[in-house]
Parts: structure tokens; C-alpha cells; sequence
């Protein structure tokens, strides 16, 4: 995959994750069909931007052949089960000297779609001075566009700290974007038992 030198923008997926707590692979978890990890994949190449990225890890290889097809730079993480902080850091790492911003996101928001991310891209084109996120649960979270003095920031997390940590704009460079729908992330089997009901997820097959 060839990388422009300009300041466009890359994404870069958070899928590294052990899903300890839900107790089954959520990047394996389906949405009409589609496992999510593949679903979110695909909505990352239907943006306009620079570079595509995903940090894998948990899942093992399942999750790396539902991403075989597509236009992705995969990024392996060995230290996946140390915490979201790693991953960052991988990302950080592979994301090098790119110039411009990045829009981070996690696949376990089964209620985010298309037109949010497209959202915060043009909020990060019409600010360039901001770091955008998106609100709920009355915090700045993820999925959020930082800018390349915010990312680089991410090579110091490590553990269970994740991107949060970056969203705290004391000097008010920092625009939340509402989004009360992603309050809800998968992380216990009661989450998945809402998103299904919601209609986020599909029903899981019957054992």
C-alpha cells in the first residue's frame, strides 16, 4: 500500500482486544452476517483517507483470515493480552512519521455507523487545531480524530490505559461530538444480550 506524504488523515482499528470478561471473540461477533471485525474493516475503506490500519491479536487467526481480502496494513500485536495501551503503542509504532491526523476506533460500538465517522472527519477538516471525539456517558471517548501531537502521545500508554488518557484538552483543544448510542460496548455478556436486543448484533446460533 503506497502512503502519501500529505496530511490527510489515516484510521486505525483497535481489534487486538481478549474479550476476557464476554467470554467468546467479540471481533467474531456478527452484524448481518458479517463478523464485526470484517464489518468495521469495511467501513474504514469506504473513507476518505490515507492509511487504513488494525491491530490484531486476540482472536488468533480467525480473526486475521476475516480481514485476508482487504486493503488494510494489519498490525500484529504479540502483547495484545497486556491491554488496550499496547495496541496503541503498535499503532503509534506503524503509523511512523504519517503528518496528519488520526481517527481511532474500536470495534465493539455496534451501534456505530458510516455517517458518525464521517462526522468527526469533518469536524477534524473544519478544526485542524482540535482533537475531536465523540460523547457519552457524560465522557470524550473513542472513536475520536487526534491530531499527529496527540497520537504520538499514545507511545507512553501501556496496560488497560487506553485512548481516553489522550482526550483531556486542558488548553480547549478538545470538540465532542454527542453520540449517546455508543455508550454501549461489548464487553459482558449482558452488553451483547442489549445490542442484541437493539437489533445491533445478530441473535447468537444456538448451541
Amino acid at each position: 500500500m503506497s502512503r502519501p506524504a500529505d496530511s490527510s488523515p489515516a484510521i486505525a482499528l483497535l481489534a487486538a482486544g481478549s474479550s476476557k470478561r464476554l467470554g467468546r471473540p467479540k471481533q467474531l461477533l456478527t452484524l448481518g452476517g458479517t463478523p464485526l471485525v470484517r464489518h468495521f474493516a469495511r467501513l474504514a475503506l469506504q473513507l476518505p483517507v490515507a492509511r487504513r490500519l488494525i491491530v490484531i491479536g486476540g482472536g488468533g487467526d480467525a480473526v486475521a483470515h476475516e480481514l485476508r481480502d482487504l486493503d488494510l496494513e494489519i498490525v500484529a500485536n504479540p502483547d495484545w493480552s497486556s491491554g488496550m495501551g499496547s495496541s496503541v503503542r503498535r499503532l503509534v509504532e506503524s503509523l511512523g512519521d504519517h503528518p496528519g491526523p488520526c481517527l481511532f476506533t474500536t470495534i465493539d460500538q455496534p451501534a456505530l455507523d458510516l455517517r458518525h465517522l464521517q462526522r468527526l472527519l469533518a469536524a477534524a477538516r473544519d478544526h485542524p487545531d482540535k482533537d475531536i471525539a465523540s460523547g457519552y456517558h457524560r465522557l470524550a471517548g473513542v472513536p475520536a480524530v487526534l491530531r499527529r501531537q496527540t497520537w504520538l502521545q499514545g507511545r507512553h500508554l501501556d496496560g488497560d490505559t487506553g485512548l481516553r488518557r489522550l482526550l483531556r484538552g486542558p488548553d480547549g483543544s478538545l470538540q465532542v461530538l454527542p453520540a449517546p448510542q455508543l455508550a454501549l460496548d461489548i464487553d459482558t455478556p449482558e452488553n451483547l444480550r442489549q445490542a442484541i436486543r437493539h437489533g445491533w448484533l445478530d441473535p447468537l446460533p444456538e448451541s
